[in-house]
């Protein structure tokens, strides 16, 4: 019996070994990461000081693309404040580019006004799969910021955030809320957010609710009115154990029926199989990601910060995926 299905001889089944086939492409993306000129590009340069407003008072110095390039070196490099305008200090005067750094206040302060928008590829814009789960992230220094009462540390200590993701590896929208979020009303959020179009959408169960369907139905296109095709899924989403079939599409659709039925003659592991549900493990991989390249903990304070801060990791982890992937196979 799969190890799912019994927790008790969970330790008599080996992990999953898995070879990397494309080593000597992906040592070098691994290798281009740390390279300077990507985080400090020649459009940076340009556009590094804000345009004039005309105004006499209040004209900004930077601009909102000079705040998020340092920013990014910050949250890349893991740097504090401080550390970071000596840092593109020091990078500007070996670059020979006489620039002024922002100081540490005001990449603070500018940091929470920030709209990052998360790039993709342009031969991965249409026909895509998207993926949405949610993983939890604490707050670093949360005690000293908040005290060492275990209820404000559960209430404001913590964090969670929310991704979208394609089968490319690419995050396409990215939510941070509370640690008590609603995850149904992050789910719409996600799919306004989302700019590429899709043909499937996979969550986990916990989203099997009448509200996810009417908001796939309202911002994405599916099969959710007409009955769906054979082995064609527009909806991938386990419906709960109490989940009864229904003759109508009133609150759910058709497929949601489709898929009760199957799992009730066939078995669960039957239909990820069929269905190729199994591709949700990558959302999984990109949580992973996400915690070993920038931490499992939010550097910023502040919670409109702390959002900014986590689009700005997507939009490294993006880049990053454009400079290379691992190629894996299972070993058996």
């Amino acid at each position: 019996m799969p190890y799912k299905h019994n927790e008790s001889r969970r330790h008599h089944f080996k992990p999953a070994r898995y070879k990397v086939s494309n080593w000597k492409e992906y040592n070098e993306s691994l290798r281009q990461r740390g390279n300077l000129t990507i985080w400090f590009s020649e459009r940076s340069i340009k556009h590094w000081y804000a345009k004039k407003n005309g105004k006499a008072h209040g004209q900004r110095v930077y601009s909102n693309l000079a705040i998020e390039a340092a920013s990014l070196v910050r949250l890349v490099f893991h740097l504090p404040y401080r550390q970071t305008t000596g840092f593109m200090a020091s990078i500007s005067k070996l670059m020979g580019v006489d620039l002024r750094i922002p100081d540490f206040s005001t990449l603070s302060r500018r940091m929470k006004t920030l709209n990052i928008r998360l790039s993709l590829p342009s031969e991965h814009k249409s026909g895509t799969t998207i993926i949405i789960d949610g993983s939890g992230l604490s707050v670093h220094g949360a005690k000293e910021a908040f005290g060492a009462d275990e209820k404000s540390l559960e209430k404001r200590g913590y964090r969670r955030i929310h991704l979208a993701i394609n089968e490319h590896q690419e995050i396409t929208a990215c939510e941070l809320t509370t640690l008590h979020g609603n995850e149904k009303k992050e789910f719409k959020n996600l799919l306004k957010r989302i700019n590429d179009h899709c043909n499937t959408i996979l969550a986990d169960k916990n989203y099997d609710a009448k509200s996810v369907y009417e908001a796939i139905k309202k911002h994405r296109p599916t099969d959710f009115v007409r009955p769906v095709k054979r082995d064609t899924y527009t909806v991938l989403i386990p419906p709960r154990i109490n989940a009864k079939i229904r003759k109508t599409r009133r609150k759910f659709p058709i497929e949601r029926s489709q898929h009760i039925a199957y799992i009730n003659e066939y078995g669960v592991l039957n239909w990820q199989k069929k269905t190729g549900y199994n591709q949700r493990s990558l959302v999984e991989v990109a949580f992973s990601r996400y915690k070993r390249i920038f931490g499992d903990k939010m550097r910023c304070i502040n919670l409109n910060n702390q959002k900014v801060e986590a689009r700005l990791a997507c939009k490294a982890l993006n880049k990053m995926s454009v400079l290379g992937m691992p190629q894996t196979s299972r070993v058996a």
